[in-house]
């Protein structure tokens, strides 16, 4: 079989590769700590699945197609919530359509606004699934690296050519767990609307917020609103990765371009989800409130265990459920993951994965770390850390010193 040329330059999602090895690991009797996906540890709330089960049982709910934008009431919920939250006014008849999660969200986003050879500027670093999905559509991906998680300007001015479409960035940062401030994102709105370029911001850990930072929806400043697509989900902040139920609101042409693509992609979300989607909006909002305090604390606990470690570089995030600290140990950051898991049972996201000024990082997600196991991760980080130390060997490779164990000890203790 000739798969799609465009497929070419399409490489699997890191975290979900990462999520693989965690099964094949299981089937072997190893139980390892997954700390490279953002998946909450707390529940849904009882609200939202009570809703759920209640459209369940409603005769005929749970076998119907909703209408393709998603259900109205789902629909006008987002509406109320950006309007009361975000400071937008979109209608929710024309300007928001409900999809399967964030990842639905974005990758019609740009099917509809992308044509071959269209240029797509991500910040470096970013989530790991942008650069799929701009390629996906035909589309070039191009960087403009942060500046220690900060924005750049010289940066994002210089990587502006006569072919760039949009701004795609996520606020708060995955990875970084920058929040940016409002005079940052004025320096992105003034550069788009200088080249009239489609801004679309990723906001779906704007709740998790520390240290009084406050979030601001780039939309929201003057002259964005017709040329930003506002996309979040009830995901994270609401426990309900599962439930893959996402949005996209903004203006009513590219919302309705977006829908033609979305009908072909999957027709309509699952109408229960959507149901309990309804619930997260409108009675569990303040459940968040708990498991932000509960992810300040964590990511408290470790910021001086992972900053007393040597070859050891980490800054404490702003917002988001991440740490991304830089390991200069003198592996790739795709080598050092795979020696911290077979070394020490731990799994993080290598930092070439978000891209490639973030080589040397590895992205530690504290989203399903609970504070007891804090200790114990980083004992053992710092074990393999120290194991490490190497000697360059012939044309660059690293070579164990004689105390180091061998890369099949963790398994061979798990066994």
């Amino acid at each position: 079989m000739r798969n799609a040329t465009r497929l070419q330059h399409v490489q699997p999602k890191a975290t979900t590769k990462l999520a693989d090895q965690v099964r094949v690991l299981r089937a072997r009797g190893i139980e390892p700590i997954n700390l490279a996906t953002a998946r909450p540890d707390f529940d849904t709330p009882r609200a939202i699945k009570d809703a759920a089960v209640a459209a369940l049982n409603e005769p005929l709910t749970y076998i119907l197609y909703s209408e393709s934008r998603g259900l109205i009431e789902l629909r006008e919920a987002i509406a109320d919530k950006l309007a009361a939250e975000n400071g937008l006014d979109v209608d929710p008849e024309t300007q928001v359509l409900a999809t399967a999660g964030t990842h639905e969200a974005l990758t019609i986003a740009f099917q509809a606004i992308i044509d071959p050879g269209d240029e797509v500027i991500l910040f470096d670093p970013s989530w790991v699934a942008y650069v799929g999905m701009v390629r996906l559509a035909g589309g070039e991906p191009v960087y403009a690296n942060l500046n220690e998680g900060r924005l750049d300007e010289d940066a994002l001015r210089a990587s502006i050519t006569p072919r760039t479409k949009a701004i795609l960035f996520n606020n708060p940062n995955n990875p970084t767990g920058t929040v940016f401030s409002r005079s940052e994102l004025t320096t992105i709105a003034a550069l788009a609307i200088e080249h009239d370029l489609h801004v679309l911001v990723d906001e779906i850990y704007e709740y998790f917020l520390f240290d009084g930072h406050v979030h601001t929806s780039i939309a929201s400043l003057p002259g964005m609103a017709e040329r930003t697509l506002t996309i979040n989900g009830v995901s994270k902040a609401f426990a309900m990765t599962g439930w893959r139920v996402g949005y996209a609101a903004g203006p009513a042409d590219w919302v309705e371009a977006m829908l033609r693509v979305h009908q072909h992609f999957i027709s309509a979300p699952c109408t229960f989800a959507q149901k309990g989607s309804v619930a997260a909006f409108t009675v569990a909002r303040h459940s968040v409130d708990a498991m932000v305090d509960t992810y300040r604390r964590r990511r408290d606990a470790l910021a001086p265990l992972l900053m007393d470690m040597d070859g050891v570089t980490a800054s404490v995030p702003e917002g988001a459920c991440f740490y991304f600290p830089r390991f200069d140990v003198g592996l790739d950051s795709e080598r050092l993951s795979q020696e911290i898991l077979e070394r020490s049972g731990i799994m993080l996201t290598p930092g070439s994965a978000f891209g490639p000024a973030s080589e040397h990082h590895l992205r530690l997600s504290f989203a399903s770390l609970p504070l007891p196991l804090v200790p114990e991760v980083v004992a053992r980080l710092r074990t393999v850390l120290s194991e490490l130390r190497f000697v360059a060997g012939p044309g660059g490779r690293s070579v164990d010193p004689p105390h180091a164990r061998s890369s099949n000890t963790f398994r061979e203790e798990k066994a």
